[in-house]
């Protein structure tokens, strides 16, 4: 879990103004030092740009013993983190079998994300960790799909589609197929949903 925190860090740090961006550089410092292993393993990968490294292992160098970040605010990973947790917990509990409580979980989380951050999910389904966590992938990336092709049945059947002349209902029809077959492999692709449902 804390490559997706760290991810996400230095995600919002990109977006931040630089009030927000300081603090977020002390969020990265605290996570580094409880997480060393981890954190070495992290820099040392291919796919980090430069400007990327260096600003790690800035975070690294400035870290202060007596600094922790306090703040109001939850962070997406932390969340995430939490449904995580409660969802391990249901599923252990009932012999590592999803029940209807850990569904509930999964659609909370996607009914938001989906939305509001659908990166931060892209993120989620990136990172490698214990079974537990890739059963809880697994999933969410199930429970995604059947979000996407429940948005493009409902679609399918609107007066949206039905009003559509003969050649754009052929052209509609031919994305619809196309993104059915990229769901069906777990590939999901927001920006196309939202074209096709316009």
């Amino acid at each position: 879990m804390f490559e997706l925190e760290l991810i996400t860090f230095l995600n919002d740090y990109k977006k931040s103004d630089e009030n927000t961006k300081n603090k977020i550089l002390k969020s990265i410092s605290n996570l580094i030092k409880e997480n060393n292993d981890e954190f070495n393993n992290f820099i040392s990968k291919d796919n980090l740009d430069e400007e990327t490294k260096k600003l790690l292992k800035d975070c690294s160098n400035n870290f202060s013993k007596d600094e922790k970040i306090k703040t109001n605010e939850v962070s997406d990973f932390e969340l995430i983190k939490n449904y995580y947790i409660k969802w391990e917990n249901i599923y252990n509990q009932n012999n590592k079998i999803p029940n209807t409580e850990n569904e509930k979980i999964v659609l909370e989380i996607i009914n938001f994300y989906v939305i509001n951050r659908f990166d931060v999910l892209e993120e989620v389904l990136k990172i490698k960790d214990s079974e537990d966590y890739e059963s809880f992938k697994n999933m969410l990336k199930n429970y995604l799909r059947k979000y996407f092709a429940e948005k493009i049945s409902n679609y399918y059947k609107s007066d949206n589609f039905k009003d559509l002349g003969f050649f754009e209902k052929r052209k509609k029809k031919n994305k619809i197929l196309d993104f059915l077959a990229e769901i069906g492999q777990y590939k999901f692709d927001i920006k196309k949903m939202e074209e096709i449902l316009k």
